[in-house]
């Protein structure tokens, strides 16, 4: 499972490799996972072809088929690339708030909150990024000073302060949402590879023992377990992907944002990898 955070403004990119999809009866007709399965197919090439609208329709009507909620942050992703950010933003919290500790939480939290600031509400952290932004009390601002005169020029706005260079972060930042949406692609791609074995593991476990196997039997378990190895090598890289971009994005944004110090450490369980990110004051 992914991790929590685990210091102050600490931040977590960690990526699960995730198992292959169980065996379920199936009947004669085709199946829900074998209909959004073919949908999954669909979205990915609609995505890679940029039509991304066609896409999320793609992706829903797999979810309400079989609600694996990874295809929420996947439509989440969409709209982004759609330039959809207030729709990008409610489906990446429909994700966490449905599987706040899932593979790509760590990935939906950093694209809520990039989301967030660039609705205008900057004023959120990993813990508050689906909140609806705090409405603060406008002010009107003093007219500038002449300072020669020392009187109010009521036609000369004040003077803006010029802020100086991001220090790097912005190029890191559209690196790591680069990176992360590839990830999300093998993270797809993998999930589309499991349904398919589950097909072909349902066939064979609901096979009528009065009767013969086909004759190729063996060819179907084969592509079984090969389309099984596609799921978990996609699955991992595509994580990976995932956790990289993560980690791009945050050290362009400390970058930007502030002079703290940064902390990547490794981290490893028996079911996951991943990488710990931290800020220190």
């Amino acid at each position: 499972m992914l991790g929590r955070p685990r210091a102050l403004a600490a931040a977590l990119a960690s990526v699960l490799a995730a198992t292959p999809v169980m065996a379920q009866p199936k009947s004669s007709n085709r199946s829900p996972q074998e209909v959004a399965s073919d949908l999954v197919k669909q979205a990915i090439t609609k995505s890679q072809q940029g039509d991304h609208l066609a896409a999320i329709d793609l992706y829903l009507n797999a979810y309400s088929l079989l609600p694996q909620h990874t295809l929420l942050s996947n439509v989440g992703n969409e709209y982004q690339q759609a330039g959809k950010p207030v729709e990008a933003l409610k489906y990446f919290c429909m994700y966490l708030d449905k599987d706040p500790t899932g593979t790509n939480a760590t990935y939906a939290t950093a694209k809520a909150r990039a989301l967030q600031i660039e609705l205008g509400n900057k004023d959120v952290d990993d813990k508050n990024v689906c909140k609806p932004p705090r409405q603060e009390p406008t002010t009107p601002k003093e007219p500038a000073t002449d300072p020669v005169t020392g009187t109010q020029n009521l036609d000369q706005p004040p003077a803006v302060k010029k802020s100086g260079g991001d220090g790097g972060g912005g190029t890191l930042k559209i690196a790591g949402i680069a990176v992360g949406a590839a990830g999300l692609i093998g993270v797809s791609l993998g999930t589309y590879y499991g349904l398919k074995a589950q097909d072909r593991s349902d066939f064979i476990s609901n096979h009528d023992p009065m009767k013969e196997w086909p004759a190729n039997i063996r060819d179907i378990e084969a592509e079984g377990k090969s389309f099984e190895k596609r799921q978990i090598i996609l699955t991992i890289a595509g994580g990976a992907a995932t956790a990289v971009g993560v980690v791009l994005y945050i050290v362009g944004a400390t970058r930007t944002s502030s002079p703290e110090k940064l902390t990547v450490q490794p981290t490893a369980t028996g079911e996951s990898v991943g990488l710990t990110i931290g800020r220190g004051f």
